[in-house]
């Protein structure tokens, strides 16, 4: 948003739309406006819009749950790309490296989602969005438990045993025992609990004089060890899901231009790299 009225709001108008999209509307919003109040209280360098009013209830004014925060200007990262010089570039990385160097100052007490604050301004955990799911993932106190939940959560999906040839139990256990076995035991600061922003593309960071001018879109947010939460951003990534032999993730959406090529990639991964080493988590937790 380049131009425009200095305030935006953001209405869930969608509560009506099944039986239980009521409470999700008020999860989604409550919970948007709990993290972003928590993430300017601990980080507020951190670019993101700050809540100026907002109102839970259905039989309010407007006739649905609303938040109203400040506008931020500048234009989608996947538009501005294209635009940058190769200077602009690194700079804008920096920039982007250091926005997720802030995000990482918050942290958390448990692994979950920010649910709400208390009156002092202390975070409560819940379960992990869960508006998104109707098997939410319950609040945990360590990547283990994290690590069964989710592989828990994965076998209750709906599945037909008899189009395998193999025990999907067994499976699962295998997969628990394999993924617990990887943790890393030699760095404590692996398994610090951080704020971490699950929704952080493109169209979620907006660009101003080649810098970080916005990050939104807050409402897909968890509390996750920092080795599961600290990545390079997608754009520049070509590992795992993102290598194109794979072709998991198109690299033509929303735009072609806005990745860099493989080798220039490699290059902006430095680039983060060195920043966000410089990183140290605060002595400050969120309880």
């Amino acid at each position: 948003m380049r131009t425009g009225p200095p305030l935006v709001a953001r209405i869930q108008w969608n509560f009506k739309a099944h039986v239980i999209s009521s409470s999700w509307a008020v999860e989604k919003i409550s919970r948007e406006v709990a993290v972003l109040k928590l993430l300017h209280r601990v980080s507020p360098q951190v670019p993101a819009p700050r809540v100026l009013a907002c109102d839970f209830e259905f039989n309010n004014t407007v006739g649905a749950p609303f938040m109203i925060m400040n506008r931020l200007y500048g234009e989608n990262q996947w538009m501005a790309w294209p635009k940058l010089s190769g200077d602009d570039r690194i700079t804008f990385v920096k920039s982007l490296a250091t926005s997720f160097v802030g995000i990482f100052n918050v942290r958390l007490p448990s692994i979950g989602s920010i649910e709400t604050l208390t009156p002092g301004g202390l975070p409560i955990i819940g379960s992990i969005l869960p508006y998104m799911t109707l098997l939410p993932i319950k609040p945990c106190a360590t990547l283990e438990q994290y690590i069964t939940l989710q592989l828990d959560h994965a076998f209750a999906q709906p599945h037909d045993q008899a189009l395998y040839d193999f025990s999907l139990p067994d499976l699962f256990d295998r997969i628990r025992t394999l993924a617990i076995s990887a943790i890393p035991r030699d760095d404590h600061t692996m398994f610090v609990l951080v704020l971490v922003h699950m929704d952080l593309r493109s169209k979620n960071i907006m660009v101003k004089d080649a810098t970080v001018s916005g990050i939104v879109d807050w409402e897909i947010h968890s509390s996750l060890p920092a080795c599961l939460g600290a990545t390079y951003p997608e754009f520049i990534r070509y590992d795992a899901s993102y290598d194109p032999k794979y072709g998991i993730q198109p690299r033509l959406m929303p735009a072609k231009e806005c990745w860099p090529l493989e080798d220039h990639a490699a290059t902006l991964r430095n680039v983060f790299r060195k920043l966000a080493q410089l990183f140290k988590f605060p002595d400050i937790l969120c309880t």
